[in-house]
This record gives structure tokens, C-alpha cells and sequence, in this order.
């Protein structure tokens, strides 16, 4: 249902709404006496004070005024059937997804992007057995994977690529098991914290929340640090909030979103500062950090309708609800950040097709949905920034093959 319909009586229509606003205006109007004799500027303003009374001119939520954004779809590139997929920024004209292919291996291709947005393959690699992936970037010439590999454990793989396009494999760590996703959703997840250490976010083999610090030498050999524990979960995202401190998005037991700000010290140690939560999530979440003190949501709620809510993390780890935004029905959710103003998401809507929206975020917290962009039918998505107004989505296509786009965001 489209949103400013939603407070209609059965079988009413806006207009029948409007219409009896105007007729309440008229009686309330003449009731007042001499204001309704000043003149025309006069009625005005009282009659938008009534409609704003009785309901007819709606509220919205994030008090904003739109802006003449568009969103472009540029140029594409194409890959091979995958069953799950990610995507990361190199540095600013390229980027890396890391896939499970037909096979159930990862696969890893580096792809250029031209300051026209032309997209093409510059090289891949791959490794063993896996049954799920994430993928982020230490630099413009690092990656590090983490999977669930066929046993069924977290592993994390370095990877170094040359500005060619040639993979060359680093170190690697292991830890637990981690657990089967419950739905269709993400159980693994993975940050940078600074250029030579990552966290891991797995759903361990109990079903329980663990946050793991890796070091990362400049050689590429992997050091495990500390990890804490959390509760009960079924889906995972997480975002950096600068090299010190992460944020984790997780469904909690009760499939209700649920926030956590968890600290890492210089020596690995790693301990929950904070959290926040909110309503009921159906399956799909993400994660996007703004700067190091904001951070947005985007979730598939209860009704199957998208939601971009912003967030504040104080210093000390305290989280705070900020505004929020709704969008039509979403399935698959992906989100990034393009500035501290501003973030994308990237979802499957209503006819399972591709839907990118640009969001405001007000310094006050207030959440604007400005222009969107779509594409063909797609099952998962994952999306990147490549600078302050351009992006690249990954995604499996109507084949559930690899299909890779890029987008500018103007406005």
C-alpha cells in the first residue's frame, strides 16, 4: 500500500479524504469568524493548518525536501553461474567480486571500471570447497576473503593483486565451525580495521554471535586476536567504524533487528561497548557506515517493505535511533555509503527486478529518499562505492549467472 493511504477508512479514496478536510475547513473556518475575513493568504494559511490537524497533508517521517538526484546506469559485465556472491571497492577504478561457483569453490575476478563507467575482467583466481563468501579490501591492491569452507569452518585467505590484474595468494587463518544459515541470509561477515587487521562476524555452529580480530602482516600471513561472543542469531552484517571499532546488524532469536558496537584495543582484544535494537526483520539486512559516529540500516520488514534507518554511536559505544524511510516491497538488500550525507541501497523488489535508491541523511538524523534506478530480474545483490557518486552492484542474474553494473549517482 502506498504510503499516505495507509490511514484511509475502507473504501474511501484520498480524494473522499481531501474532500471532507475541505468541508471541515469551511465549518471550522466560518466558526472562527474574522480570520476567515482577511483574505485569500489568510484562508490559505488556516486551511493547511487543518489539513495538517485532521490529517489530510501527511507528515512525513524524515522532513526533507527532495532533491533532483538521478541515478544512471553505466556500463556491465558478465560472469558465470554462481550460487552466492560479494563485492569490493579497489582502490577507485576497480573492483572484486569473490563468488561460490557452479562447483561450490570460490572463484575471485578483479574487474577495471573506466571514468566513463565501462566495465571489464582483468583477471581471477581460485581455492577449494566453499558453501558461503564475503570479501572486503585492505588498500588498492589487497583483499581478504572469508568462507565457510567445505567442513563447514570459517577461513579467511589473503589475497594480492597486481595492477594488471594477477592474483597472487597470501597467508590464511581458521577458526570454528559456523553455523547453516536458517533462511536464505548471510551468516558471515567481514571489515577492514585499518590497512593490516580485519574482523570477522560468523554465526558459529550454536547458533551464537562471534566477532573475531585477524592480523594481517605486510606479507600477507595471518595472526588470530581476540573475539567475544554475543546471543543467539540468524543473519549477520557489519560495517568499520574506523580501525578501532565495528558495528555488527544481526536477527536477533526473535528475528527483530538487533545493533552491536564492539571495540578493538592495539592488541587484538576485542569487547562489546554497545547496542541498540529495532522491529521485526524478515530475512534480509544491511549495514553501511556514514563516518565513524553514523551508520544507516537498511532491513525487509515485517509487511516486506524496505527501511532505511539512521543511527548515531557515541564515543563511548551508546547507540541512538535517528530518523527513518520507507521504500516499496524489497527481498534481497544491500546497502553503501557514498559520503557522510549520503548512502544507496540495492535491492530485488516487488517483481523480483533490481531497484537502486539514493538516500539524504540530515545532520539532524532525518533520512530523504531521493532518485532510483532499476534493472532486470535478479536474485542476490551486493553492492560497492567506487567514490562519492559512483557505485557497482553485483548480482545473479535471471540465470543466477554473475552480472556486474555500474551506476552514477548525480544530484
Amino acid at each position: 500500500m502506498e504510503l499516505g493511504t495507509k490511514s484511509l477508512r475502507k473504501g474511501e479514496t484520498q480524494m473522499d479524504k481531501s474532500r471532507s478536510s475541505l468541508d471541515l475547513i469551511v465549518v471550522l473556518g466560518k466558526g472562527i469568524g474574522p480570520l476567515w475575513r482577511y483574505g485569500l493568504r489568510a484562508r490559505i494559511a488556516m486551511a493547511l493548518l487543518v489539513l495538517l490537524m485532521v490529517g489530510a497533508l501527511p507528515i512525513a517521517e524524515h522532513a526533507a525536501t527532495p532533491l533532483d538526484v538521478t541515478v544512471t546506469r553505466q556500463g556491465s559485465g558478465s560472469g558465470d553461474f554462481v550460487e552466492d556472491l560479494s563485492i569490493t571497492k579497489l582502490g577507485t577504478s576497480r573492483v572484486v567480486t569473490a563468488v561460490e561457483d557452479s562447483a561450490f569453490n570460490l572463484k575471485l575476478i578483479v574487474w577495471s571500471v573506466s571514468s566513463s563507467g565501462a566495465i571489464s575482467e582483468q583477471g581471477s583466481d581460485s581455492a577449494g570447497a566453499i558453501s558461503g563468501v564475503e570479501v572486503t579490501n585492505l588498500g588498492s591492491s589487497r583483499v581478504v576473503t572469508a568462507v565457510r569452507t567445505g567442513s563447514g569452518n570459517l577461513k579467511i585467505i589473503v589475497w594480492d593483486i597486481s595492477s594488471s590484474g594477477v592474483f597472487t595468494r597470501r597467508g590464511s587463518g581458521t577458526d570454528g565451525a559456523i553455523g547453516v544459515a536458517e533462511f536464505i541470509t548471510d551468516v558471515i561477515a567481514i571489515v577492514p580495521l585499518g590497512s593490516n587487521r580485519v574482523a570477522t562476524a560468523i554465526r558459529t555452529g550454536t547458533g551464537t554471535l562471534k566477532v573475531t580480530a585477524w592480523d594481517i602482516s605486510s606479507s600477507g600471513s595471518v595472526t588470530q586476536r581476540g573475539s567475544a561472543t554475543a546471543g543467539f542469531i540468524t543473519a549477520i552484517k557489519a560495517a568499520a567504524l574506523g580501525s578501532n571499532r565495528l558495528v555488527t546488524g544481526v536477527l536477533d532469536s526473535d528475528s527483530k533487528l538487533k545493533l552491536f558496537v564492539w571495540d578493538v584495543s592495539s592488541s587484538g582484544d576485542v569487547s562489546q561497548v554497545g547496542s541498540g535494537s529495532a522491529g521485526t526483520v524478515t530475512g534480509f539486512l544491511s549495514v553501511a557506515a556514514l563516518s565513524t559516529s553514523r551508520i544507516v540500516t537498511a532491513v525487509r520488514t515485517s509487511d516486506g517493505s524496505l527501511k532505511v534507518i539512521a543511527w548515531d554511536i557515541s564515543a563511548s559505544g551508546s547507540v541512538t535511533r535517528r530518523g527513518s524511510s520507507t521504500d516499496g516491497d524489497a527481498g534481497d538488500i544491500s546497502g553503501t555509503a557514498l559520503s557522510s550525507s549520503r548512502a544507496v541501497t540495492a535491492s530485488q523488489d516487488s517483481a523480483f527486478n533490481l531497484k537502486l535508491v539514493a538516500w539524504d541523511i540530515a545532520s539532524s538524523g532525518g533520512v530523504t529518499q531521493q532518485g532510483s534506478g532499476s534493472a532486470g530480474t535478479i536474485g542476490k545483490v551486493r553492492i560497492t562505492n567506487l567514490g562519492s557518486n559512483r557505485v557497482v552492484t553485483a548480482v545473479q542474474d535471471s540465470n543466477s549467472n554473475l552480472k556486474v553494473i555500474v551506476w552514477d549517482i548525480t544530484g
